[in-house]
């Protein structure tokens, strides 16, 4: 490089090069940098894909068997290839790292002062700079007008005021056949736990199985509880528990719902953690339900903004272990269960990572073979390789994939709790929803 500089490979790969006379050329083994901000292409490598160079001037030319097949012209010391793109799909998985370092990804796109946060925590270890500009798919994604900040009081200790929220997902039923979930969030903490429901008065008692686990766990109890007009928690029978229970069980002025900001806000968050992890793995709306439980899950990590812990950390009392995350909606390789031992060929098959298990130390996989879920403690990942985009990264992913012969290697049931995570860290999470 021009001061002397080295820069990591982490990926090898093939891409496809288009010119702008239509033809494509095949080039095999290209290295992923993601320090590098232009794609560099070398002389051997189109030598090697069978295309001969053919310096004119300021000009080069690009042949096949005699046959034109681009050109590009002198700039800055380098020739500049006219080509219309390097693998359409490709290119749109590559903000992953040329608009923002790993853990922004692995982290659900967190904002990179959350980031700078963790590395000053000693959370995370990266020596890399966060900001390296604006991230396409967080812009796409999280686009919004700028809120009115109302001014609000804080609470002193865990469980005195609980903020509620429902979120609406009512045109996409998710896999698992669930239209919403509700939210609640500590106002003192912030931190949140979501519950995901089928209709909309399931919240009342998602409340009460909140409620249960968070006073057992902290030796607390709930004092106020609040909630707009929205008629999810309009019940008798809540009303009638809340005043058995001593809650005093605060709705917003009617047409106000701003006045419950601190909820709409963390669903709004959620949501947009949810969305940027759909959109840059392109994986189906229908899994809205595995993104923003991942999405919880990895902004209870976070930093709070007011204080040097990470929101678990508050609820918890104790700092949480991200070694183990993981960027969602990445290939990963699973091995089969014990109970399918194989002497010869592939003992692992391609899954797509799709969150974390509750209450136990594995992560959530789908099959890419038959979209079945399964649950493993073992996994070799590839956080720069997203198998629906087809990216550079991952140029042949697996035959399984598209052999329609192999459809028996995953069973329905979860493969056995087998990442081999020696300081994996249970952290058993409160929210039991079923899965």
């Amino acid at each position: 490089m021009e001061n002397s500089a080295t820069a990591g490979v982490i990926g090898k790969g093939k891409v496809i090069l288009k010119l702008t006379s239509g033809k494509t050329s095949s080039l095999c083994n290209v290295l992923y940098v993601p320090s590098l901000r232009r794609n560099l292409v070398s002389g051997s490598l189109l030598n090697r894909a069978g295309l001969k160079i053919v310096l004119e001037g300021d000009k080069v030319v690009l042949t096949k068997n005699e046959d034109f097949v681009g050109k590009g012209y002198l700039s800055n010391g380098l020739f500049v290839l006219n080509t219309i793109s390097i693998n359409a799909n490709a290119s749109s998985s590559a903000y992953v790292i040329e608009y923002a370092n790993l853990w922004h990804g692995r982290l659900g796109h967190v904002n990179f002062t959350s980031i700078r946060k963790l590395k000053d925590l000693r959370l995370i270890n990266t020596s890399e700079s966060h900001e390296t500009g604006k991230c396409p798919i967080c812009v796409e994604s999280k686009f919004h007008k700028k809120p009115f900040k109302p001014v609000e009081s804080r609470t002193t200790d865990l469980l005195e005021l609980i903020h509620s929220d429902l979120a609406n997902f009512r045109t996409t039923t998710s896999r698992g056949g669930k239209n919403y979930y509700v939210s609640f969030v500590d106002d003192y903490s912030r931190f949140i736990k979501i519950y995901l429901i089928k209709t909309k008065n399931e919240a009342g008692s998602m409340f009460l199985k909140f409620k249960a686990e968070s006073e057992n766990q902290l030796g607390k109890n709930i004092k106020r509880l609040r909630s707009d007009r929205g008629g999810e928690y309009s019940d008798k029978a809540l009303k009638e528990f809340c005043e058995s229970n001593g809650i005093i069980h605060e709705f917003t002025a009617p047409y106000s719902p701003q006045q419950n900001g601190i909820a709409e806000r963390k669903n709004r968050t959620l949501k947009e953690m949810m969305n940027v992890m759909l959109l840059s793995s392109d994986l189906p709306d229908n899994m809205w339900r595995e993104a923003v439980l991942s999405a919880c899950f990895v902004f209870n990590r976070i930093p709070h903004k007011r204080v040097d812990k990470t929101l678990y950390e508050l609820w918890k009392g104790h700092a949480p272990n991200l070694s183990y995350l993981k960027v969602w909606g990445c290939l990963a390789k699973v091995p089969f269960s014990a109970l399918m031992k194989f002497t010869i060929g592939s003992k692992t098959f391609d899954c797509i990572f799709i969150g974390y298990a509750q209450n136990s130390a594995a992560c959530r996989f789908m099959c890419l073979n038959d979209k079945t879920i399964n649950e493993s403690r073992d996994a070799e990942f590839f956080e720069h390789a997203f198998p629906l985009k087809q990216s550079l990264y991952a140029p042949s992913l697996s035959k399984r994939m598209h052999d329609p012969e192999n459809t028996s290697i995953v069973s329905e049931t979860p493969v056995s709790e087998t990442v081999n995570t020696s300081n994996l860290r249970c952290e058993v999470e409160l929210r039991r929803s079923k899965r």
